[in-house]
């Protein structure tokens, strides 16, 4: 050891003076050069990275499905089944009947009876021009068809008749004509009183001139005769018009009674055919939820076997799907609450599927539209009980990827949700742990 360091003092020795001065002076270019390099670097970091901006992300389970989910179709009865005419991929209407279990109803005359039923309007009646059969097999509902057949019937004949409003024009006529004689008979009293004025203004003044002498009694007489004689007219024609004034009010009572008549009899016509008309209705019902299978929507019939006229179905057990046909597709994201509060309608959403490899065939486009105000439980795939939030994801370009791939689409798809919340700079989040630690 000792015989190394004497060496190295050995070749301190010899060096010439230029080694010492290369070997001596500190590189004070270099580390310029080093230093103004690591302040660019620092400088241009800190430059980027309060410029540059990116997106959070929350992510969590995304389940992509109709807006409104296809409805199975449950029997309600055992027995045979009656496709009529139905195939797998039927479109049907709403209230369409598509199938049925075997009865003793003919189908065809229920359906076209109860088309008909909807042109009935019971709130009004002024139209009675609907036909309805009477040779239609309706099986358990005959006695409920044929009495509202009956009562419509006579509801029917009553309009048509029109025994009450005849016998109402022809008190209105008598009416009339009463009027007309009372005001011919008002005139009459009017000229009676006139000349009734006259012969006494007459008898007054012969009465004078038989005092004075210038006029015999039997022309007084005569005077006094034709007075009488016009006084027993006027109280003839005021006793008339007392007796028309009888019958006058006697029609109008009688025209009264006629009235209330009628609208007695077309109310209990009316309540009659309303109830048969209700029993008819709440009996078709009850078909129909027993032995019928209806659209309640718009949509697209799938078999939920292999069904064939003639099978046999039990009672509860799931036959047809019903597919909306005005649809929308959805996506159905279960948030977790850690974060959840940064996400707000009208974010951004990228959406990778479970059956669809993001790699080959890219992501989908999507867009909050609403948060649940309050958490439910969710289980994770560790058997883990978490709260979470709904979040209903709108897919405003379909199932189209960012390659450009459009996906078939398949009901309750899973997959992963990033929801892109704030946009924040690189140097705000650096610094995020030190602002925390600082308001502690």
């Amino acid at each position: 050891m000792e015989n190394k360091n004497d060496n190295f003092d050995n070749l301190a020795l010899y060096r010439t003076e230029q080694i010492n001065n290369i070997v001596e002076r500190m590189p004070v270019h270099g580390s310029k050069c080093f230093f103004y390099i690591a302040l660019g670097l620092t400088g241009l970091m800190i430059f980027f990275s309060i410029i540059i901006k990116y997106p959070e992300t929350v992510s969590g389970e995304i389940t992509i499905t109709m807006r409104n989910a296809p409805l199975r179709i449950v029997s309600k009865t055992a027995g045979r089944i009656n496709l009529l005419g139905t195939v797998p991929r039927t479109t049907v209407k709403q209230n369409e009947i598509f199938a049925v279990i075997d009865n003793p109803t003919n189908t065809s005359d229920l359906i076209f009876v109860d088309s008909v039923l909807r042109a009935v309007n019971p709130d009004e009646m002024k139209d009675l021009s609907v036909q309805f059969p009477t040779d239609m097999n309706l099986g358990e509902l005959n006695a409920e068809y044929y009495s509202f057949i009956n009562s419509y019937k006579q509801l029917c004949e009553f309009k048509q008749a029109n025994t009450f409003q005849t016998r109402e024009k022809n008190y209105l006529t008598q009416l009339d004509t009463y009027n007309k004689i009372l005001e011919n008979n008002i005139e009459k009293q009017k000229v009676k009183e006139k000349q009734l004025e006259f012969y006494k203004k007459e008898i007054k003044r012969d009465s004078i001139e038989r005092k004075i002498g210038s006029m015999v009694e039997r022309d007084v007489e005569r005077s006094q005769n034709n007075y009488d004689a016009m006084l027993e007219n006027y109280l003839g024609i005021i006793e008339t018009y007392a007796s028309y004034e009888a019958k006058k009010a006697e029609t109008e009572i009688l025209l009264e009674q006629v009235k209330i008549e009628r609208l007695e009899k077309e109310r209990e016509l009316i309540v009659r055919f309303r109830s048969d008309l209700n029993a008819l209705y709440a009996a078709i019902l009850s078909w129909k939820d027993r032995y019928a299978f209806q659209a309640p929507f718009d949509g697209t019939i799938e078999f939920l076997e292999f069904w064939h006229d003639n099978d046999f179905v039990s009672t509860g057990s799931e036959v047809f799907s019903l597919i909306p046909s005005d649809n929308s597709i959805s996506g159905y994201l279960q948030l977790p609450s850690y974060g959840a509060g940064k996400v707000k309608p009208g974010q951004s959403v990228d959406i990778r599927l479970n059956d669809y490899p993001h790699l080959e065939y890219g992501s989908i486009k999507g867009e909050v539209q609403s948060v649940s105000l309050i958490t439910n439980k969710m289980k994770t795939v560790e058997d883990k009980i978490l709260d979470s939030y709904m979040v209903v994801i709108d897919l405003p370009e379909g199932l189209t990827t960012k390659f450009g791939s459009t996906l078939d689409f398949r009901y309750e798809i899973k997959g992963v949700a990033d929801v892109q919340t704030q946009r924040r700079r690189l140097f705000e989040r650096l610094f995020d742990n030190l602002k925390y630690s600082v308001s502690q």
